[in-house]
């Protein structure tokens, strides 16, 4: 992930990992996962050791922060207070099936291996 995502097409985002996906903690960070999707099974205790240890190497953390948090500035996480709201389930209707529009035509013509 780290060559083709971050080196080659200069991906500036976080790479989350599949609901149970994580089997590792160095080796899934340094390939460059980012967050571990649910809970923190290999990205809590175990990376806070690993890093302890001096198996996960400073810069590599870095980044992992920088990514994640740069999602979060760029979505305003951090600008407006919480509001306390009713979710409108149907906002953006239209923009989800834009997408869902474009899923379906990625998966049809392009292959994606998932190790």
């Amino acid at each position: 992930m780290n060559d083709f995502l971050k080196t080659t097409l200069g991906f500036k985002g976080s790479v989350v990992s599949d609901w149970g996906g994580t089997h590792s903690t160095v080796k899934a960070a340094l390939a460059g996962l980012n967050m571990e999707q649910p809970g923190s099974g290999n990205f809590g205790d175990a990376f806070k050791q690993a890093v302890e240890k001096g198996d996960m190497p400073p810069a590599r953390v870095n980044d992992m922060v920088k990514r994640i948090l740069r999602a979060q500035f760029t979505t305003g996480q951090f600008d407006l207070p919480a509001q306390r709201k009713v979710v409108d389930v149907f906002a953006g209707l239209n923009v989800a099936h834009a997408w869902l529009s474009a899923a379906r035509f990625f998966s049809r013509t392009t292959i994606v291996s998932c190790h």
